[in-house]
């Protein structure tokens, strides 16, 4: 679907539970400092036109918002200007319905966890008929990690070990995300004739993570 910019998710306080980028050149925004700010525009939303789903022209895009599940989380989408409105309005829908059933008693804890929300991503990416590309903190780790081996001298058997630690400890959905860019990194490492039958059976373990 063309013209999508942004989407949030957040919380019945305003908490940015998940923000999605559409848009390849843009930067990452700081979602907890703009949640603030797509928040107050939910609660006019919410007060002035009863869970309906309104919008808002904002510069060079229109943000639409609606609150769902009497206000325990609230969508914001900001896409262009000439984005089809009717099918959009489909796709917010059912984009809230799929996280409600998803994470609707997760939303009645006393602690919530960020973190627990990045899978939606790809629930959103099926509904819109996309892929996009998550970055997550991980991945900037695993480049320092990489960066020491070279700087440091690392072996072959070190940097290999390395990595598989790395990764092992990673929660399943985290290295999911992580495996999708730094595949062809790995592979490189994968495909050497030195690997051990220990190494080779821990990184198909890792791409388990997909089956």
């Amino acid at each position: 679907m063309d013209g999508l910019d942004t989407l949030w998710i957040l919380d019945s306080k305003g908490v940015c539970l998940l923000q999605q980028i559409f848009t390849k050149d843009k930067n990452l925004v700081d979602k907890n400092i703009f949640s603030s700010f797509v928040s107050a525009l939910l609660t006019f939303s919410n007060r002035m036109f009863d869970d309906h789903i309104e919008k808002i022209s904002m510069g060079r895009v229109t943000i639409f918002c609606k609150v769902f599940q009497n206000g325990k989380f609230s969508i914001a989408l900001a896409a262009s200007h000439d984005i089809n409105e009717k099918l959009l309005h489909s796709k917010i829908n059912e984009i809230g319905e799929a996280f409600e059933i998803e994470f609707g008693k997760i939303l009645t804890c006393d602690v919530i966890y960020e973190d627990q929300f990045i899978t939606f991503i790809d629930t959103i990416d099926n509904i819109f008929g996309i892929k996009t590309i998550h970055v997550i903190p991980e991945h900037t780790k695993f480049i320092e990690l990489l960066e020491q081996a070279e700087l440091n001298n690392y072996s072959e058997l070190e940097t290999v070990n390395a990595i598989l630690v790395f990764f092992e400890a990673l929660p399943q959905y985290k290295r999911k995300f992580l495996l999708q860019t730094t595949f062809s990194t790995i592979s490189i490492f994968m495909d050497s004739p030195n690997l051990t039958f220990e190494q080779i059976k821990r990184f198909e373990n890792i791409f388990s993570v997909d089956n």
